[in-house]
């Protein structure tokens, strides 16, 4: 009987603790809903400093009992009006596997995809829409939210292919610019390079000029021309570099015998002297 009387005894001290645990958890849930209506009542602007107190009751209710879903719920709504929306995923997203009702859980797949939005994640947070209407499909915001992403994403995709037409016509024209330069440079060495072949050929038609004429003078002189390596010779240049020859040979032959003459003389007058 003692035992069965120390056992209820426990059994109601237990219960008086996690009944008042129960109220504390409660009480701060009331006092942060309470401090959270006033922050976003005040003004149109959120009070910040209210609504940093009413996240420290949220807090000091999820102590008292960790798994309440209206307190950490609450706790991610606070955290959202202070903008800090990785904050707020968290405890929203730490509630979804948790056995609610559809209700709740759409409401809860909203604020989600409220928080990716704010972050810019269109994708996700049009994902996280599309979860809310799954579990709550009459919902009227999430609709508008929902179309209000995908429009934005499309808006994005579209000024992305805008930006890289763009990106590729700027690429475009500054290749077309290169070709352009390569091309101008090209033409200006093939216009060089005609350049010095013109000269070239007009050294080469000079110098041949030049040996023609040269080569005219020595025919009227009726001196002989040197032969170049290979290159044959008319019958009629044969007989007059012939005459040359022959004339010049003349021309010796008297010179040697005048030579001869003058010798004789000179040692015929050294003898009669």
């Amino acid at each position: 009987m003692t035992n069965k009387i120390t056992y209820i005894t426990l059994f109601l001290i237990f219960a008086s603790v996690v009944s008042l645990f129960g109220q504390s958890e409660r009480k701060y849930i009331r006092n942060g809903n309470h401090i959270y209506d006033e922050a976003i009542n005040d003004s149109l602007e959120v009070d910040s400093t209210l609504m940093q107190k009413a996240e420290v009751e949220y807090r000091k209710a999820i102590e008292r009992k960790a798994s309440t879903f209206e307190g950490r719920n609450n706790l991610g709504n606070s955290l959202y009006r202070q903008k800090k929306y990785e904050d707020a995923l968290k405890e929203w997203e730490s509630l979804t596997s948790l056995n609610v009702d559809e209700k709740k859980k759409g409401r809860l797949y909203h604020n989600i995809g409220n928080a990716y939005l704010m972050n810019n994640k269109l994708k996700e947070s049009i994902e996280a829409y599309k979860n809310a209407l799954r579990n709550y499909p009459s919902d009227t915001a999430t609709k508008y939210n929902l179309a209000f992403a995908q429009s934005k994403l499309r808006q994005q995709q579209q000024q992305q292919q805008q930006q890289q037409n763009q990106d590729q016509n700027q690429d475009q024209n500054q290749q077309n610019q290169q070709n352009k330069d390569q091309q101008q440079q090209q033409n200006q060495q093939d216009k060089q390079q005609n350049q010095q072949q013109q000269n070239q050929q007009q050294q080469e038609q000079q110098a041949q000029e030049q040996q023609a004429q040269e080569k005219k003078g020595n025919e009227e002189k009726g001196q002989p021309q040197e032969m170049k390596e290979g290159e044959k010779i008319s019958k009629k240049d044969a007989e007059r570099i012939l005459r040359a020859l022959q004339m010049d040979e003349k021309q010796l032959q008297e010179k040697l015998k005048k030579l001869k003459n003058k010798n004789k003389n000179r040692k015929k007058t050294d003898k009669d002297w």
